[in-house]
């Protein structure tokens, strides 16, 4: 994935989240944010440009024949909406099925659940710090019951 001059990743298939937010942040630093939600805006060409410098190669027709900013703004949200539902539900379905693999270290294992909430938070559906050590909890196997019962028991949660 190719970066902006900026130093964040351009749009691609699997960056919606991360990139909208940086995006927007690029906008409000240039005083351009504005455009994203006025279609009449001054500055809607300016904005647009960004936006189009800002996206990967494959999907600057997409959005290059957009009257401004916003119109962009929004093909660009609409069709990415759906993607992000998606990998929504799938990092979810992740974390309630997480389990530890046979040869698995502890550390991998946790690792493992941390990427799944880190990708949920850049998504815009942050996990719960609970739900996490519950799901880690959960996916241990028996050889692990009695490290489980007594972490299950604390209070607060670690």
């Amino acid at each position: 994935m190719t970066t902006t001059k900026y130093g964040f990743a351009k749009l691609g298939d699997s960056n919606y989240g991360i990139w909208q937010a940086q995006m927007q942040s690029l906008l409000r630093t240039k005083g351009l944010e504005a455009a994203l939600e006025d279609a009449n805006d001054p500055n809607s060409g300016k904005a647009l440009g960004l936006i189009i410098l800002a996206v990967e190669d494959y999907l600057v027709p997409s959005i290059s024949t957009a009257d401004n900013a916003m119109e962009a703004w929004e093909t660009l949200r609409t069709l990415y909406q759906q993607r992000s539902n998606a990998q929504i539900l799938k990092l979810k379905l992740d974390l309630a099925s997480l389990r530890k693999e046979r040869g698995e270290s502890i550390t991998k294992y946790v690792a493992r659940a941390r990427t799944i909430s880190e990708q949920l938070a850049a998504a815009g559906q942050p996990a719960g710090d609970t739900d996490i050590v519950l799901a880690v909890l959960a996916g241990l196997p028996e050889e692990y019951g009695m490290l489980r019962t007594v972490l299950e028991l604390a209070d607060p949660l670690p």
